[in-house]
C-alpha cells in the first residue's frame, strides 16, 4: 500500500455538497459506508450514484477500488466483508453493553485474523518456492 491512497484517512468534507467531493473524499466515505454496513450489498449503488452526481458503474468501480484497498491488508472482497461485519458486530454488542459477548466476538474476530495471516504467509513461500523452481527450471 505503500503508493495507494489511504481512503480510511482522507478527511470527508462536512460542509460540502457531496457532489462536488473529489473522487478520493468520495471512495472514504464510501469506505465509511461500507463499514456501517457490513458489506456492499447493503448499499444501493443507484442512490449512492445520485448522491455524488456519477455513474453507478463510477460507484461499482469505487467499490471495486475500495475492495482492492482492503485486500492489501486483508485479502479478497470476502475479507472485506468480513472484516465489516466482525467490526459491526462488535460496535453493536458494546452499545448494548453486552461487554462480554464483545470480547468473545473480539477473540473470535483476533483468532480469524491470525490465521488469515498465517494463510497469506504460507501462500507467501508457496509462491517463492514455485518461482524458485520455475528459474532453475529455466536455467
Amino acid at each position: 500500500m505503500s503508493n495507494e491512497i489511504d481512503y480510511s484517512s482522507i478527511d470527508i468534507p462536512e460542509n460540502e455538497d457531496p457532489e462536488n467531493y473529489s473522487w478520493q473524499a468520495r471512495r472514504a466515505e464510501i469506505l465509511q459506508l461500507l463499514e456501517r454496513a457490513g458489506h456492499p450489498r447493503m448499499l444501493n449503488q443507484a442512490d449512492l450514484a445520485r448522491r455524488y452526481d456519477t455513474s453507478r458503474q463510477n460507484v461499482h468501480n469505487d467499490i471495486d477500488v475500495l475492495a482492492d484497498y482492503v485486500a492489501e491488508s486483508l485479502g479478497r472482497r470476502r475479507e472485506l466483508i468480513t472484516e465489516h461485519v466482525f467490526h459491526r458486530a462488535i460496535e453493536g454488542l458494546l452499545d448494548e453493553e453486552e461487554y462480554r459477548k464483545a470480547a468473545r466476538t473480539v477473540k473470535e474476530y483476533n483468532e480469524w485474523l491470525t490465521e488469515f495471516q498465517d494463510l497469506q504467509e504460507l501462500n507467501e513461500r508457496l509462491e517463492t518456492i514455485e518461482e524458485t523452481q520455475q528459474r532453475a527450471k529455466y536455467r
